[in-house]
């Protein structure tokens, strides 16, 4: 099997110029050693384990090369490199990023040198194709950024052939590192391309806004005039939304405390009498629009529609049962959403395991998720008809909600 179809396979990369061979944990290579004719009881059992070296911890020393060379191997050398994952996480204002950080290592036990090249020359040769395989490591990301929509596996492979044919020209022409002159014209050319830094987690983008949910509840600061009840400026305002590739949809209550009825008022379950305490509630479906999805603080103009009533003091009839009067009517009105972040927790999926998810209509690739606390202001100018009333009465709100909202970003895919 040739080197690529085993890439494809495993997912393997390769820091040498021989094959690939089948097994990783994550993305690492290791020459394709053939092994010696034997029978069955030539071959011992062994436990898996692995001596890492992290490439930021140091340069490469000899001693890094702890593999066994079979006999009838007839490669140099064997860089055995392993390209992870691991979710880092860093501050940011107003709350936390968490992401996928890659980090390239050496498996020591899996590396060796020919005992006949095992000298200071063919030790930087080797650093040479470990340290141009930490700059792939940082191009990939910056170019996972640019291309959301590409598998970094992908990526990866294609550094990967480029690492290759690089360093098949550095064997050639340094002839394994005996040349020093060439080796060091490498090496600066080399140590030029590491010096472009890792991407800054921060100018990852998010993605686009693809689905949410939030949930909120705070204070109702009410006026209102109409032929009913009272004032009643107190009171209480929850509710929950969508957010679907920025449309907005949900359901709005805010309840006012401390209104007195203006009338005697008979209704199907009992009289509400006048100067008796009331409560007025408006519940209504509500529809907005992100105005600008780059913002750092959300802005949706709403319409809503909905229902309203006036509830009396709850008492028992002639046949002992509880009874709650009330007047019921309708309303509608404008209003808008404005958000103040508090604390953002976010997560990005860049790196080697991306998340990918189906819905019914299309793929989409989920890039990124954020879970935020925020404060919302809502003003609403609604009008409202009530039975047996003649018109319309205005009604300002005013609320002041703490909200808990989770939203996923994505890009769509060709898949």
């Amino acid at each position: 099997m040739d080197m690529r179809k085993l890439l494809l396979c495993a997912f393997l990369l390769s820091a040498t110029t021989m094959q690939a061979k089948s097994f990783a944990p994550n993305w690492e290579h290791k020459n394709n050693v053939p092994l010696p004719a034997t029978t069955a009881s030539n071959v011992k059992a062994k436990s898996f384990h692995h001596n890492i070296m992290n490439w930021e911890d140091r340069p490469l020393t000899l001693d890094d090369f702890m593999g066994k060379k079979l006999r009838s191997d007839t490669t140099v050398y064997n860089l055995y490199w392993i390209i992870s994952n691991r979710t880092a996480k860093i501050r940011i204002p107003h709350g936390r990023l968490h992401y996928q950080q890659t980090y390239l290592t050496l498996d020591q036990n899996e590396s060796f040198i020919d005992p006949n090249y095992r000298n200071e020359n063919m030790l930087r040769f080797c650093q040479i194709g470990f340290n141009l395989m930490e700059y792939y490591r940082r191009k990939s990301a910056y170019d996972l950024v640019d291309n959301p929509d590409t598998d970094f596996r992908t990526i990866l492979r294609y550094y990967n052939k480029q690492h290759e044919e690089f360093m098949d020209e550095v064997a050639d022409s340094a002839q394994f590192g005996q040349n020093q002159e060439v080796l060091s014209r490498y090496e600066a050319e080399v140590n030029q391309m590491l010096a472009e830094p890792e991407l800054d987690p921060t100018q990852i983008p998010l993605g686009k806004r693809y689905f949410g949910i939030d949930i909120y509840v705070g204070y109702n600061l009410r006026y209102t005039s109409n032929d009913f009840y009272t004032n009643a400026p107190s009171g209480i305002c929850l509710g929950y939304t969508f957010d679907i590739r920025r449309h907005l949809f949900g359901i709005d209550f805010n309840c006012n405390f401390g209104g007195k009825s203006k009338k005697d008022f008979s209704t199907d379950r009992g009289p509400i009498d006048k100067g008796s305490k009331v409560e007025a509630l408006h519940g209504s479906f509500m529809y907005g629009y992100l105005v600008n999805p780059n913002s750092k603080h959300d802005f949706y103009p709403t319409l809503n529609i909905g229902f309203t009533n006036m509830t009396g003091k709850e008492f028992t009839n002639e046949k002992g049962k509880k009874e709650t009067p009330a007047l019921q009517g309708f309303c509608f009105g404008l209003g808008c959403r404005y958000d103040i972040p508090l604390f953002d927790v976010i997560r990005l999926n860049n790196g080697i395991n991306n998340i990918v998810y189906t819905n019914w209509s299309s793929n989409w690739q989920c890039s990124a998720s954020r879970t935020r606390f925020a404060m919302q202001l809502r003003p609403q100018l609604l009008f409202t008809k009530m039975d047996g009333g003649k018109g319309l009465y205005p009604s300002v709100n005013l609320s002041v909600t703490l909200s808990w909202n989770t939203m996923l970003f994505g890009y769509k895919t060709e898949h």
